[in-house]
């Protein structure tokens, strides 16, 4: 039983040293930005909180042999609440093709028809610029203008009509 006190006192007094070599960075009444860090050993975590709490945690790591935490892009915390954790927001991936098509004076207004069963009112110019933008078997299509019937210029895409 004396084993047992002596290895819990020992732990405690590691825990001690360890907390007595870092000192607090945080200040109640001073503003510390807030910073993203993945969580170590999970796929898709994410954890939002101050700057001056991640320095102590890194220091609380450091004297304990952990390593230290690494922070990440602030867009993964996008749907994180101040200081709280959770999943981590996808990567926005940037296209990289440039699609400034030059369009002509003609504005020729059309209904396109895409693989969901959605039909957009549309100039041949913006079609072109959508399809440059989307795979090659997601293009939109041309089809006849009773599909949009009802429909203006610029509105979201809703069902086609038949």
């Amino acid at each position: 039983m004396n084993k047992y006190i002596l290895a819990f006192a020992l732990i405690l007094v590691v825990i001690a040293t360890a907390n007595a070599q870092c000192r607090p960075q945080c200040r109640r009444n001073k503003p510390s930005p807030s910073v993203c860090i993945r969580e170590r050993g999970t796929v898709n975590s994410c954890r939002r909180l101050r700057e001056c709490k991640f320095r102590e945690e890194n220091c609380r790591l450091k004297s304990i042999g952990q390593p230290p935490l690494k922070k990440t892009s602030q867009s993964r915390c996008r749907n994180i609440q101040k200081d709280g954790s959770g999943l981590c927001a996808g990567r926005k991936k940037r296209s990289t093709k440039r699609c400034r098509l030059p369009c002509s004076e003609k504005k020729t207004v059309n209904c396109y028809w895409s693989k969901a069963n959605d039909c957009r009112l549309m100039t041949n110019c913006q079609a072109r610029r959508a399809n440059c933008l989307r795979g090659s078997r997601n293009q939109l299509m041309l089809v006849s203008r009773r599909g949009c019937h009802g429909m203006k210029l610029g509105e979201k895409a809703r069902e086609c009509r038949k």
